[in-house]
């Protein structure tokens, strides 16, 4: 039997990588968020 080590070490590595990047895109998509609820507040005090 083929030692299966390096298949699982690089499934660790790919699902690591794939948290990280949703980690990344959901705090971008939360600044992004924030910013239209600023600015939504700011066009409500102006009126």
């Amino acid at each position: 039997m083929m030692d299966h080590g390096f298949f699982i070490a690089m499934s660790y590595g790919a699902a690591a990588v794939a948290i990280v990047v949703e980690l990344i895109v959901l705090r971008m998509q939360r600044a992004r968020v924030l910013e239209r609820i600023e600015a939504e507040r700011n066009l409500e005090a102006t009126d």
